[in-house]
């Protein structure tokens, strides 16, 4: 046997070894030892995870402790590390279930298009519009259908509408996102010509600025990408925000506050959604984050929408992924190159007030898509890398479980060393998982809790 190819493992530990290790290169031997203690570090780490860990068995139980914890929070942030995993969307229901039945929170918003929800919303509070959570749901049609149109979510919406004809509240689902122009232009639109608002003319002319491209989000950028600024149509959106200001500031108490805070918000998502189709050509200023600062801004403005209704500061569960709503403070591109995310900008708009859940899996299925845009299909998930948290985290041997992060005990303090954390979003390359799906952070700065299920299978959507 050669020294290079000795390994700790084949060492009887007698005199014998000992002579053969002083033979080894020093390199090797360096080497060799590093790895010893590397693995008796994350030997050790596993333990403390495994003795601290809260397993969870599918009874009512499981989050006990959690939801104690969760009793002076407005704010409870549920995660995910990928958009299209069944068990990590019913145990995000199960959660937001107890929060409503338990802790009287008012609502959800998720991370979807305000517009596409609104329908969804209406059914919610006792509509009659439509005849079921599929048909409540029917607004979702813009890619990817499948993260909204599933069993999950369907049957928590059913349960929210039974719970609020039960209980007599008002309990609500809404949506942060700014992707679809398309919709909230012609929420807009629909608005304004069926209320006569007095400037109409010019807030139609301001919207139909973005009719030249379809209403196309892909259509913009490119037109912006050909022409520049002469295409941009952010002028005459603010014109049309002008006008709509002072048609609310007229109409008073002729508006029921319902159709106002409905246009408010369509025109906020329209202008955010034009001006994301600009900057990420235009790069004129980061992308991603005046995507989530409008997350925050848009979860802010039913906040208090729901405080001046109910007359008491709201509480409201937020889903999205994991890579929004980790506080990037504590992640390598936010320290880097300054992002941010949803969960920071909760955090520091609400302090002690916002707790962030993050979830993990380690393998099973996923629905996801090969590229955007196209269709989604059942892809297996490949083993994450061993330094990973998922890997981490499956050799703990709990199926399922949840951790604090707000331990004190220093053996967990290894969560803290910048561990890489497996993101697949609604698009999945397994052939280049390693380039394209992982981002680093501490953890424990990221995330108030975790919880991990081990093995997933990949959501089920509905026609």
């Amino acid at each position: 046997m050669g020294a290079r190819k000795f390994r700790w493992a084949n060492c009887l530990f007698g005199m014998a070894c000992l002579g053969f290790i002083a033979t080894l290169p020093i390199g090797s031997w360096a080497g060799d030892a590093a790895a010893l203690s590397a693995a008796r570090a994350d030997r050790q780490l596993v333990s403390a995870i495994r003795q601290q860990a809260q397993a969870l068995a599918g009874t009512p139980a499981d989050y006990k402790a959690l939801l104690e914890s969760l009793r002076g929070k407005r704010f409870v942030l549920l995660g995910e590390d990928t958009h299209g995993s069944e068990e990590i969307y019913r145990e995000r229901a199960r959660i937001t279930r107890r929060l409503i039945e338990d802790l009287g929170f008012d609502g959800l918003v998720i991370e979807s298009d305000f517009t596409a929800v609104e329908r969804t919303n209406r059914y919610v509070r006792g509509g009659q519009e439509d005849a079921s959570a599929l048909a409540a749901l029917s607004d979702h049609r813009r890619f990817p259908v499948w993260m909204w149109v599933n069993e999950p979510f369907a049957e928590l919406i059913s349960d929210l509408r039974a719970h609020n004809l039960r209980m007599g509240r008002s309990v609500q689902v809404f949506g942060m996102d700014l992707h679809g122009m398309d919709a909230a232009a012609a929420a807009v639109l629909r608005i304004a010509r069926a209320h006569r608002a007095p400037r109409s003319s010019a807030i139609v002319a301001g919207v139909e600025c973005l009719a030249v491209h379809g209403y196309s989000t892909e259509r913009y950028r490119a037109a912006i990408s050909a022409n520049g600024s002469a295409a941009s149509c952010a002028a005459a959106l603010a014109q049309s925000a002008d006008g709509i200001t002072e048609w609310l500031a007229q109409a008073g108490a002729e508006l029921d506050a319902e159709l106002r805070f409905s246009i408010q918000r369509n025109l906020a998502q329209l202008r955010a959604s034009e001006a994301y189709s600009r900057i990420q050509v235009d790069a004129s200023e980061n992308a991603w984050n005046h995507r989530d600062r409008f997350l925050a801004e848009t979860v802010t403005a039913i906040a208090r929408k729901i405080e001046s209704e109910q007359g008491r500061p709201a509480r409201l569960v937020l889903w999205a992924h994991n890579t929004h709503l980790a506080d990037a403070r504590a992640t390598d591109r936010g320290k880097r190159s300054a992002y941010l995310s949803l969960g920071q900008e909760m955090r520091q708009r609400f302090p002690e007030e916002a707790y962030i859940i993050g979830f993990t899996t380690r393998l099973g299925t996923v629905r996801a898509a090969p590229n955007w845009g196209e269709d989604d299909r059942v892809c297996t998930l490949r083993r994450p890398a061993w330094e990973s948290v998922s890997a981490l985290f499956g050799r703990v041997r709990i199926p399922a479980f949840w951790l604090t992060m707000n331990s004190k005990d220093p053996s967990l303090e290894a969560l803290d060393r910048n561990l890489p954390m497996r993101a697949i979003g609604v698009v999945y390359w397994p052939h280049a998982e390693r380039r394209e799906h992982y981002f680093r952070g501490d953890l424990r700065g990221m995330f108030d809790a975790i919880i991990h299920l081990d093995q997933t299978q990949a959501l089920r959507r509905l026609p």
